[in-house]
């Protein structure tokens, strides 16, 4: 059994679905309230838990032999932040994987961690990487550069709102990683005996421009590029200073990752690293094109009705650890 936290975001979510296509017995870790139910149609199974609460954790790690741990705090809140969440609730778990007997723990961080940043995300990631390595629990962490994605999503912000903000200058280079070929990186560290203990950096192996990929972007979801706005360097920290000053560190924080993840071009050098591992990556044109036609199902108002199996189902099918995909209800949507 597999434990993947983190299910409901980005990377994580990417991960079940890659996972279960592939017919593993998945268990993903997931908070009551959240948007879980998008993920129904993988026939993953749930157990209810939090970073926050060790004795959730530990009923989670039980009967798994692996864990890719995905989970992050997009913005922080006074009780869910980068110190609770992302720092003390991942070494918990981890402390707990050592102690129940789990044979490889994969953690996805960020290529911010290895920098002298002033972002607490990647502070705390990189605490949790050094709690990780000092465990003496067999282990792959995987550093990965900005997600492609995260582009894809300010179309559909345009798509969805009229407007959408980037903190970073159009000029500015990147090398992202897409999370279709990330989720593929992360299920081989769990088996793979040349990536163990070992802390490697992934990212795309195309650079390009940020307008330039914007721009492609935006053909692709039919979005005119005029509607995205450009802060800069100086301006994505004035805003961070602004908002934060008005709203709270957390959106101060949240604004100065993405500048840091989009103004800094992290790259690896992929060549050895697709080789150990055997991925390959997806050219960066057809990649996101792919990511622009994946909207998120709760984009769509029709979704729920038409794609979801309901909440209704939780308490009659969906025993955390237990429930196969062929013990399911038919529901409307086929695994993709």
């Amino acid at each position: 059994m597999i434990l993947v936290t983190g299910a409901t975001g980005l990377l994580g979510s990417q991960v079940v679905r890659t996972l279960r296509r592939a017919g593993a017995d998945v268990r993903t870790l997931v908070r009551m309230g959240s948007e879980y139910y998008w993920l129904n149609d993988t026939g993953c199974t749930y157990f209810f838990g939090d970073l926050r609460t060790p004795s959730t954790l530990k009923r989670a790690l039980k009967g798994c032999d692996r864990v890719i741990h995905a989970a992050r705090v997009t913005r922080e809140t006074t009780d869910n932040n980068h110190e609770v969440t992302t720092l003390k609730g991942s070494r918990d778990l981890i402390d707990l994987a050592a102690a129940s007997g789990v044979e490889h723990f994969v953690l996805a961080s960020c290529m911010g961690a290895g920098g002298d940043y002033p972002v607490p995300a990647f502070h705390a990631l990189r605490q949790v990487e050094e709690h990780l390595q000092a465990s003496g629990m067999s282990h792959t962490i995987l550093r990965f550069s900005v997600f492609g994605d995260e582009l894809a999503r300010h179309v559909h912000r345009v798509q969805t709102r009229g407007k959408a903000w980037i903190c970073a200058s159009p000029s500015d280079p990147i090398t992202p990683i897409f999370r279709r070929d990330a989720a593929l990186f992360a299920i081989a560290a769990l088996d793979l005996p040349a990536a163990r203990d070992q802390l490697i950096p992934i990212s795309g192996d195309q650079t390009v421009q940020l307008r330039e990929a914007m721009e492609l972007a935006c053909r692709v979801g039919e979005v005119d590029a005029d509607d995205i706005t450009w802060l800069g360097r100086t301006g994505s920290r004035l805003a961070a200073q602004g908002l934060g000053m008005v709203l709270g560190r957390r959106w101060k924080h949240h604004l100065s990752q993405h500048q840091v993840l989009l103004g800094e071009n992290f790259r690896a050098e992929m060549g050895p690293i697709k080789a150990t591992f055997g991925v390959p990556i997806t050219p960066f044109e057809e990649a996101m094109c792919l990511s622009v036609e994946d909207r998120h199902p709760s984009l769509d108002p029709d979704a729920r009705d038409n794609q979801v199996v309901h909440r209704q189902f939780q308490a009659t099918v969906y025993a955390p650890g237990e429930t196969t995909v062929e013990e399911l209800p038919q529901g409307p949507l086929l695994m993709d």
